[in-house]
C-alpha cells in the first residue's frame, strides 16, 4: 500500500517543485473552454496548451474529468506498475480527487481520496484489508490545483519535436523534453522527459490523452494516460469517513 501511494506523492512533489505557475493563464474569449485554437496542427502553443489544463480551472468549466494512466515507477529501489484511475470533482466548493489504483502484479485495488484541504492535508485510503491516511504538504496544495495535468512547458523545457499527425480527428504530438540549463532560479529538482506524446482534440483544444517517461532525482517513471470529461462517477466520502 505504501507503494502504491509513493508514486501519487513522488509525482505530486516533482509536478509542486517544478517552477510552473500556470494560476496566471489568461482564458481566450469566444473558445469552448478558453484554450486557444489552432487553425492548424503546426500552430500548437504547448504553453497555452498546458496552462488551460489545471485543475483548478477545468473544474470550473466540466462537471468532472477524469485521468487513466498507466504507470510504471522506480523509486529509491522499489518497483511497481500500476493503473490509475483519478477522478476530479468540485463539489459544493470543496475539490476532490477520488482515486482507484490497481497493483497489476498482485491484482489488488486501493481506493484514496483527497479533499484538497489545508486544515486537513492527508490522503485517505482503502485497502484490502484496512484503512489508512496520509500526510501530504499543506503549503503545496494551490500549487497542486493549478498545476497542469501534463508538464509539457517550453518555458522550462526545450522540445523537441519528432512527430505532428491527425489519427482518427484528433491531433497527436510525438516529442521529447530537456530541462533548460539557463533557468533563475534553477528549479529545485532534475527532470528529463523522453518518449512523450499528447493528443488534443482540435474542436476544443482539451486534452485527450497523454505520456511520457520522466527521470527526476525521485524517480524513473513511465506514464501513458487517456483523459475523458463529464464522466458518469462520483466520489466515495466513505473512504475518509
Amino acid at each position: 500500500m505504501r507503494k502504491t501511494l509513493s508514486a501519487i506523492l513522488i509525482l505530486a512533489l516533482i509536478l509542486a517543485l517544478l517552477p510552473v505557475a500556470f494560476a496566471d493563464f489568461e482564458p481566450v474569449e469566444g473558445t469552448p473552454y478558453g484554450i486557444p485554437l489552432f487553425e492548424t496542427i503546426d500552430d500548437i502553443d504547448f504553453n497555452a496548451v498546458s496552462g488551460g489544463h489545471s485543475t483548478r480551472r477545468l473544474l470550473d468549466l466540466v462537471d468532472n474529468f477524469e485521468v487513466k494512466q498507466d504507470l510504471s515507477q522506480d523509486a529509491q529501489g522499489q518497483k511497481m506498475n500500476m493503473l490509475i484511475d483519478d477522478y476530479y470533482f468540485l463539489d459544493d466548493g470543496q475539490y476532490v480527487n477520488y482515486s482507484e489504483q490497481t497493483d497489476k502484479q498482485y491484482n489488488m485495488t486501493s481506493y484514496q481520496i483527497f479533499l484538497y484541504d489545508k486544515d486537513d492535508p492527508y490522503y485517505y485510503v482503502k485497502f484490502p484489508g484496512g484503512r489508512n491516511k496520509f500526510p501530504a504538504q499543506a503549503e503545496y496544495i494551490d500549487r497542486m490545483l493549478d498545476n497542469t495535468m501534463v508538464p509539457f512547458n517550453t518555458e522550462y523545457f526545450d522540445i523537441d519535436m519528432k512527430s505532428a499527425e491527425e489519427v482518427d480527428g484528433l491531433w497527436v504530438y510525438q516529442f521529447d523534453m530537456t530541462q533548460r540549463t539557463d533557468l533563475d532560479p534553477a528549479p529545485e529538482v532534475t527532470v528529463t522527459f523522453t518518449d512523450c506524446s499528447l493528443t488534443l482534440d482540435p474542436e476544443t483544444s482539451l486534452i485527450r490523452g497523454f505520456a511520457y517517461h520522466q527521470v527526476s532525482d525521485y524517480a524513473d517513471m513511465v506514464v501513458s494516460a487517456e483523459v475523458n470529461y463529464n464522466v458518469d462517477k462520483e466520489p466515495d466520502y466513505t473512504i475518509k469517513y
